[in-house]
């Protein structure tokens, strides 16, 4: 019996899921060995797919890549920004709301952040001008945020 076109290569999988499926591995991956010594071969064997599934999904490696980057590089400034944000007199301080959001949003996921600080991105690349976008807004955060608690010390007397 032939096999529909739309669940070819995908045992059945609905095509969300396999993506998230392919997002796991390919962020654990990337995340552990880097950009350059991660290969679309071996995510397919870890997620049990053919590689030109792959490729049909996310387009190439670099597509596979920002795939996993942009919802950690969204997620982490989302994460930052809310915590940032935070007015309630009760809450504790700034920098301690902030470590605790880029905790909670990586729970479970470290290698997240390495995908997001990966050095071996080929320079000049789409994955490297993109990772560099989100580095430099979380450096904009946290100079923002030092700007902040470095006014907030200037102002309160210790005594």
């Amino acid at each position: 019996m032939p096999t529909s076109p739309s669940k070819a290569g995908t045992k059945g999988v609905p095509r969300a899921d396999r993506e998230q499926q392919i997002l796991a591995a390919a962020t654990e991956e990337f995340g552990r060995h880097g950009y350059e010594a991660t290969t679309v071969a071996t995510i397919a064997v870890r997620v049990g797919v053919t590689k030109p599934l792959l490729h049909q999904y996310f387009g190439s490696k670099q597509g596979l890549y920002l795939a996993c980057l942009d919802p950690i590089g969204d997620q982490l400034l989302d994460a930052i920004r809310t915590a940032m944000a935070g007015q309630d007199t009760d809450a504790p301080p700034t920098p301690l709301r902030v470590l605790n959001a880029l905790f909670t949003a990586l729970d479970g996921q470290r290698e997240a952040w390495f995908v997001l600080y990966d050095p071996t991105l080929p320079p000049g690349s789409d994955a490297a001008r993109r990772a560099a976008h989100y580095r430099d807004a979380i450096d904009d955060l946290a100079a923002t945020g030092t700007a902040e608690l470095l006014r907030t010390a200037g102002t309160t007397d210790p005594l």
